[in-house]
């Protein structure tokens, strides 16, 4: 979804007529990610396109940090294919139902669900990672309020914004306003489930704080915290989130 949101990014930067047509070439990407990505059952995303009806535990569930409305209004309007709207509201409505009825102060959600086809809920024990932390704000979910606020950020769109401001509210009040006591990893009740810190889990509440105009302070916090954060060489994920974040806070974000 990445390569086919950046593919679309490129052609609004320096346009399809040279060596590549990067136009057709993201429709070509997200076509296929429609076909093979998408549950016909349930116009949600798959965990990947080896998810089949053959298990339907993992071919009914999903992954949070993939529900990316933003990328979602691109495609629509890269291939003029209303299907993705049905997706993306699908999607922003799940996201809206996991936190009213298991986050309901903290916004949090899981790094995957189950039962999406059924009464979806958080996954139980090993969706695909780990037992322990499937069903917690983990390694996947972390980059949920960056994803979500991207899509609030960008478009003021209500259902975004409400999600983004949630996980905002909470995260400034469980931390006093001092990135350095962002944990890794929480139980959806918000109860801390990991030491240290970590760049996966304090960039992208930075992009939810930019949804808040109240927010100021925190976000100088947090980008100051960005700042003087050593890029760990030794793994691409948090310095990844990290850069992409800063990108995104910066201004230099938008739906191609």
């Amino acid at each position: 979804m990445d390569t086919a949101y950046g593919l679309l990014l490129a052609d609004r930067q320096w346009g399809s007529s040279g060596t590549y047509n990067y136009k057709q070439i993201a429709v070509r990407n997200i076509n296929a990610i429609k076909t093979s990505l998408i549950n016909p059952d349930t116009n949600l995303l798959l965990m990947g396109d080896w998810s089949g009806p053959d298990d339907s535990r993992k071919y009914y569930g999903s992954r949070s940090s993939d529900w990316m409305a933003d990328h979602f209004r691109a495609f629509r309007r890269a291939t003029g294919d209303s299907a993705w709207d049905t997706i993306r509201t699908k999607h922003q409505d799940l996201i809206a139902l996991l936190q009213s009825k298991y986050a309901a102060s903290t916004g949090l959600l899981p790094d995957f669900v189950q039962d999406t086809n059924s009464t979806v809920k958080p996954a139980v024990g090993k969706m695909l990672e780990e037992e322990a932390t499937d069903g917690k704000y983990w390694y996947n979910a972390c980059r949920d309020p960056w994803r979500i606020g991207a899509d609030a950020a960008v478009t003021g769109d209500g259902k975004s914004l409400a999600a983004a401001r949630k996980l905002n509210t909470w995260i400034k009040g469980k931390t006093g306003g001092d990135p350095n006591r962002i944990a890794v990893g929480y139980q959806l009740n918000g109860t801390q489930i990991g030491s240290g810190s970590d760049a996966a889990f304090v960039a992208p509440f930075a992009v939810a704080a930019t949804t808040d105009s109240g927010s100021q302070a925190w976000l100088d916090a947090l980008w100051n915290k960005m700042l003087t954060t050593p890029i760990d060489t030794n793994t691409y994920f948090g310095a990844s989130i990290q850069l992409q974040v800063m990108i995104t806070v910066s201004g230099n974000h938008w739906i191609p």
